[in-house]
Formats: C-alpha cells, sequence, structure tokens
C-alpha cells in the first residue's frame, strides 16, 4: 500500500511539475478512475505531494498547485542564525561579498529559534528572494511553509530528516574518522571529544556514532569521555571572549580526574584546546608526551598560521560563500532538484600529538 501511494505521488507531481495541471487538480473520484486506484490511495498521495510544498489541499474545495515565485522580486536575501564571535562577521561579510556580485543586498536577521518555531509565519511576510540559515534550527513546518509560498532557501549545515533541504556542509565525518585512525595508530585508544553544546541534534547524533563505530571496534569507546554539555551562552556571558578557554579547562580537570584518563583529545576549537593544554600542563602533563591535543577550526587563514596545534580545518567564509551561490541559483531555477553538497575538510598535522606513551 505505501508504495502504492508514493508511487502515485511521483507519477502525480511529475504532471505538476510539467504544467499539465497550473491551478487546480482534478477531483478526488476522478484521480481514483484516471489512475486505476482506491480514493485513499488518491487521498494519501495528495497529502505527500501537500507536505512536499507542491500543492495545497483546501477543505470542501480540492487540491491546488501552489503558485511559484519566479526569480528575483526584492534584490535581497535574508541570513538567520549567526551567532557572536569574530566569525559571525567573517562570515557575513562572505555573504555579502557573493551576494553583492549579483546585485543582492542581505538581510542578517538576529532571531530565537523558539519564535520561528512557534510562528513561522513570520519568515513568509519579509521582503526577501531567499533564505540562508547557519546555526538555526529548520524545523519540518518551517521547510514546508516556504516550500509552499516557493520560497528558495539553504541551510550551511547538512540536515537530513527534513525531507527537500538544500544544504552545504563541511565533511565532518571524513576528516574526524581520518583523524581517529590517525590517532588509533600513534597507540592510542582513550580518545575524548569536547564541544559546546550543538542546538542541531542530528549534528550531535552523527557525531557520536561516529566515534562510537571508530573507536568501539579498536575496544577504545567510552561515552563518559565525548562532552559536549556546555552552554555557549552562559559561557559566554560570564567569561566574554574567554568563554571557550575556561571551559576547555574545566572540562579538562574534569577528564583528567578519571581512574582511564584520556590519552588524547579532540576539540572543537583551537580556544577550547588551548584551555585543555593550560589545564594539562597545570596537572603536570605534557602535550604530546601525556597527551596529543587536536581541534577542529573554520578559519583556514588562522590554522595556517598556527605553529603548534594539529587542526582539522576548513573555510567557514568558503563555504557561506558557496551557499550564497547555490541559493541565488536556486532564486532563478525554484524548480530544480534538491542541492545538497559536502566540501572536504583539511588535516594540517603539528607537534601537538605524537605516540601514545601511557600503558
Amino acid at each position: 500500500m505505501e508504495a502504492k501511494y508514493l508511487g502515485l505521488a511521483e507519477e502525480l507531481e511529475s504532471k505538476i511539475d510539467s504544467r499539465t495541471w497550473k491551478h487546480r487538480l482534478p477531483g478526488v473520484a476522478t484521480l481514483s478512475r484516471e489512475f486505476g486506484v482506491n480514493t485513499r490511495t488518491v487521498s494519501r498521495a495528495l497529502k505527500v505531494l501537500s507536505q512536499k510544498g507542491k500543492i495545497e489541499i483546501r477543505p470542501s474545495s480540492g487540491a491546488y498547485v501552489h503558485p511559484r515565485r519566479q526569480g528575483r522580486r526584492y534584490g535581497a536575501i535574508a541570513v538567520l542564525g549567526l551567532l557572536h564571535s569574530n566569525k559571525t562577521t567573517a562570515e557575513l561579510v562572505a555573504i555579502e561579498e557573493q551576494a553583492k556580485a549579483k546585485d543582492y543586498h542581505v538581510i542578517n536577521v538576529e532571531h530565537s529559534c523558539e519564535i520561528f518555531k512557534s510562528k513561522p509565519d513570520i519568515l513568509l511576510d519579509l521582503p526577501v528572494d531567499g533564505f540562508i540559515f547557519t546555526n538555526s534550527i529548520v524545523t519540518n513546518d518551517i521547510a514546508n511553509d516556504l516550500k509552499r509560498r516557493g520560497i528558495p532557501f539553504i541551510s550551511i549545515n547538512r540536515i537530513s530528516d527534513v525531507e527537500g533541504i538544500n544544504w552545504v556542509d563541511f565533511h565532518h565525518e571524513n576528516a574526524h574518522t581520518e583523524m581517529l585512525n590517525h590517532l588509533l595508530s600513534l597507540g592510542h585508544r582513550r580518545i575524548a571529544y569536547v564541544s559546546f553544546q550543538v542546538g542541531r541534534t542530528e549534528h550531535v547524533r552523527r557525531t557520536r556514532e561516529l566515534y562510537q563505530n571508530v573507536l568501539l571496534p579498536k575496544g577504545g569507546y567510552d561515552p563518559a569521555l565525548h562532552v559536549d554539555d556546555g552552554d555557549t551562552s552562559y559561557y559566554f556571558g560570564r567569561y566574554g571572549d574567554r568563554y571557550a578557554k575556561v571551559y576547555g579547562t574545566e572540562k579538562a580537570s574534569m577528564l583528567m580526574r578519571r581512574n582511564s584518563r584520556p590519552t588524547a583529545v579532540i576539540c572543537a576549537g583551537r580556544d577550547i584546546a588551548r584551555g585543555v593544554m593550560h589545564r594539562a600542563k597545570k596537572l603536570g602533563l605534557s602535550v604530546p608526551g601525556d597527551l596529543s591535543v587536536v581541534a577542529t577550526g573554520q578559519n583556514r587563514r588562522k590554522a595556517e598560521q598556527e605553529k603548534f596545534l594539529t587542526m582539522i580545518t576548513g573555510s567557514i567564509c568558503h563555504k557561506a560563500q558557496r551557499a550564497t551561490e547555490l541559493l541565488m541559483q536556486l532564486i532563478d531555477s525554484p524548480e530544480r532538484a534538491p542541492v545538497q553538497e559536502f566540501i572536504e575538510l583539511q588535516i594540517i598535522h603539528r607537534c601537538s600529538t605524537g605516540p601514545c606513551t601511557s600503558q
């Protein structure tokens, strides 16, 4: 039954895309006779198309093709979800420069995700031709509302649990798998990961599963060594620009008190890594003799200038520019298939990692 109504949904969508029906679809009974299926199958297929934003089902009236907005109307795009930090400024500038090349203006919308969860219609009334979501949580409701209006959007984060999302993201899995295998080859088995909380639950789940899948066969997976419980806003509000280093220091203290302390730590950011190394030194541990430390970073220029830390790095500005470029293409061609693109990260090996010396 499921295959039947999904197959019918594909056939109906093909007819919509080919402009066989430009306004109102035939009634359920008519479609039932035309495709040789029962009315329940037709209704379920129409519901699928409604959820995808292809049609609008009006009670007692029928199913209508959503009018698609074609191309530029306002000459502006909106960016949602940028967080505080120097990275934010660079990311926004990168988006603005890419947009300016096509004569688009950029509106940076500071917001609380809760507002758009409870009132997603707010987005639909903004005078923009498309949206770039950065650290925002793109829910099914938001995605479907934008699709129904034919408003293009793209996420600068991978999103797989919402159907038909356009996204660009770093290929974190490839880079972290390579780094974990490198540390394993150096003899490390107790490898910790330290990060702030991430609002994107899918990213958290994927990261945990990756570490488990790589380390468990080697007998080195310990869920207690995966630390991602820090609230960024709390630490920033309390410690200002020192917030990430303080967090790294605190989590290093906690990890090093364990009976089976880690021999290597991968940190989500250079400042967290510096906090970890600071605490290790206070405890009389050397890096990399007693503890290997790796940091991730999204400013490639600074990562290349780093003298000591082994880095997993990519350019957040390049990722933002690529997302902006793709969004403008989507504005010009709203019927194109969803765009989902990975950007590979680079690993730069330096002095902060070495062979495991602990038994």
